[in-house]
């Protein structure tokens, strides 16, 4: 009873005072609404405005057809050191045939999406959830697909998904635009931008991401899913445009600093937009398109992978074997197939994308357990050369004009996951390796036919040598067949290589 007669107190204080905390608490939420009112009254006011530029800033814009790479013509097999004639470092007996490579079925993983743990308001944007990220509210319809293996859920409107009132032209769109700005789109964008958050997607994930939401929305490819994919991508801050042919084809534009391969390109005000759609036209022609920005709408795509999306695909595994220095090893690699599947639907981009790619935490892994215990006790120089013939031992080469009938570079987690690869592969595959593993300043080397390495080391060895930015790397190529670090493949040895400089 005293509990009781002490609970009644408390609750009788609580009613005196009741009237004036619930008048503070109505004032502020009174306040609040307004506060809100206004900012949505501000966004309402920025997009009528931006409807109303899009009813006459259209202009027309030639457009240059896509770019493709060629080194030059590629050997058709791999030189190898003669040593008759490369005496860089002393020739060692330790080159055998090459070793038939096995490789074993997929194992299963989870197939959930993996999400990091929640951080705090503010942290990097790939990172993980917020912490305080407000629940997703109901909308009325949810929008269900695979995304690379990940189920995913997203809420959304009726009212998001609008027709397009005739052909692609600068009234149509401006309507279309209205019509979505009316719709209840924050917490649709929201929805999508917690997605890119628990996949760790960079720029370019985030784009498909949106692109097969629009399109599960429309039920395939359509003038309105590119229009919604174009919303979505200005309302996340990054400076889309959309543009239209006389004959009525709507194309979505993606701005980047990055260069990319066989995708069409034009220019505004000296920023490089690509067509992103699917089986455009190659050949040089004209679009429409506007030429002015919407409201902090300012970010480019950023093509680099600083680090591997988690995609809940399966962990594959293959056996490997190389000869060093007379001893056989043997390794299983693993990689991971939704990362490798991620990155088949990537551009083709210009070379340091590949040489920085990150490596999945299963292909990371595995080359450390496998090659760590091989460079323990190595010097500098030994340890370079042992990566230096896994790379050229363990992976058969074939050209890609032999392998894809087309010039197309590998990330390093593909050259894992393919039965053959090619001298740019294997330079970035290197490259990733010599950093992760001995922590070492590496460089790409681009000769006319051929890509290479090389490494900043802390002490002098014979052979080829680059100077770049202030320091000497020595060319370290895991191609030519038993070279070691110094030794440069004899047909590109007359010509001096241009330094692919890293940003990592």
């Amino acid at each position: 009873r005293p509990a009781v007669a002490g609970w009644v107190a408390v609750w009788a204080c609580c009613l005196a005072l009741g009237p004036a905390a619930y008048a503070q608490q109505t004032d502020y939420e009174a306040w609040l609404e307004a506060q809100q009112q206004e900012y949505q009254q501000f966004l309402s006011a920025q997009d009528r405005a931006f409807a109303k530029f899009l009813r006459q800033a259209w202009q027309r814009v030639e457009v240059d057809p896509a770019s493709y790479a060629d080194l030059g013509p590629k050997p058709a097999t791999v030189p190898a050191v003669d040593p008759a004639t490369d005496r860089t470092s002393p020739p060692v007996p330790d080159e055998g045939p090459v070793v038939q490579q096995k490789p074993s079925a997929p194992i299963p993983t989870d197939p959930a999406p993996r999400r990091q743990a929640p951080t705090r308001k503010g942290s990097d944007p790939v990172s993980g959830p917020s912490a305080d990220a407000p629940s997703e509210p109901a909308l009325g319809r949810t929008a269900s697909l695979s995304f690379f293996g990940a189920r995913l859920s997203v809420p959304y409107s009726a009212a998001l998904t609008p027709s397009l009132d005739g052909a692609p032209d600068p009234v149509s769109i401006s309507t279309f635009w209205i019509a979505l700005s009316r719709a209840e789109h924050a917490p649709f964008v929201a929805a999508l931008e917690q997605r890119r958050r628990e996949l760790a997607l960079g720029d370019w994930g985030y784009y498909l991401l949106v692109r097969d939401v629009a399109r599960r929305l429309y039920g395939g490819p359509s003038h309105e899913a590119r229009l919604l994919t174009w919303f979505v991508l200005l309302k996340s801050g990054y400076d889309a445009r959309v543009g239209y042919t006389a004959d009525g084809q709507l194309f979505l534009l993606l701005p980047s600093d990055d260069r990319a391969f066989k995708l069409p390109q034009l220019r505004l005000d000296g920023q490089r937009y690509y067509i992103v759609n699917e089986n455009v036209p190659r050949e040089r022609g004209a679009l429409h398109t506007y030429d002015g920005r919407y409201p902090e709408a300012d970010r480019t795509v950023d093509f680099a992978l600083a680090r591997a999306p988690r995609l809940p695909g399966s962990v594959a595994r293959r056996t490997v074997e190389f000869k060093f220095r007379g001893t056989r090893h043997e390794l299983t690699l693993a990689y991971d197939t939704g990362y490798v599947a991620y990155l088949e639907r990537y551009p083709m981009m210009e070379l340091p994308v590949y040489f920085t790619a990150a490596l999945s935490p299963a292909a990371r892994e595995s080359l450390r357990a496998g090659l760590e215990p091989l460079l323990e006790g190595k010097s500098q120089v030994e340890a370079v050369n042992l990566l230096l013939r896994f790379v050229q031992r363990a992976f058969r080469y074939k050209r890609d004009t032999d392998h894809f009938g087309e010039e197309r570079y590998l990330f390093p987690e593909e050259t894992l996951a393919s039965p053959y690869s090619d001298c740019e592969d294997r330079a970035a595959l290197f490259a990733a390796l010599a950093r992760e593993l001995l922590g070492l300043d590496v460089i790409g080397l681009k000769y006319p036919g051929h890509v290479a390495a090389a490494v900043r080391l802390d002490t002098d060895v014979e052979g080829g040598t680059v100077a770049h930015d202030g320091a000497t790397y020595v060319v370290a190529d895991p191609t030519y067949f038993g070279a070691d670090l110094g030794m440069v493949m004899p047909f590109v040895r007359k010509h001096a290589p241009e330094a692919i400089a890293l940003d990592t």
